[in-house]
């Protein structure tokens, strides 16, 4: 896959960057602990393996931005506690456009929000069908995060089993 001209990087944050399953147990552990006592989603903010060191490679070579199914309010409460915030130009999530990934609206509208040329851009996810597929549907480049080692049957779909792994693509 051609990577040179990349400008625009375009990440998915749950179960790509943020450790989705891990802090979700904590809490859930925590208010069991507590006698189900309600817990701030904010109390754990682990990020996955490699995130800080990856987004330190990137930053200042290329423009990274966030598409994301959720609240804006959530999403952007994860990557503030998890300091990642400021690594990224534009966070763009399905609440604000009104449709989940993968629906070709969310990333047309993150191209042009992040006034970013569909061919100088990449997606890069977690999910097979909503990050990776639909970005290649509308002819924007992806590459999947295939952390659990699932078969993929489609070799055209460009692969990374860990996130240090995208530095040989980026």
């Amino acid at each position: 896959m051609q990577m040179k001209q990349i400008e625009h990087v375009f990440f998915d944050l749950d179960h790509t960057l943020w450790d989705f399953d891990k802090n979700s147990n904590l809490t859930f552990q925590k208010v069991f602990e507590i006698n189900k006592i309600q817990v701030n989603i904010t109390d754990f903010n682990h990020l996955l393996d490699g995130a800080f060191e990856l987004l330190d490679y990137l930053q200042g070579k290329y423009q990274l931005h966030i598409i994301t199914n959720g609240f804006q309010e959530v999403q952007s409460k994860k990557m503030i506690n998890s300091k990642i915030d400021h690594y990224f130009d534009k966070i763009i999530t399905s609440e604000s456009v009104g449709v989940k990934k993968p629906n070709p609206k969310v990333f047309k509208y993150a191209l042009e929000y992040a006034n970013a040329d569909i061919e100088k851009s990449i997606m890069i996810g977690d999910n097979l069908e909503a990050d990776v597929e639909g970005a290649l549907n509308i002819g924007l480049k992806a590459i999947h995060c295939n952390f659990n080692n699932s078969s993929i049957t489609n070799p055209k779909i460009s692969t990374v089993t860990s996130l240090l792994e995208l530095k040989q693509y980026l």
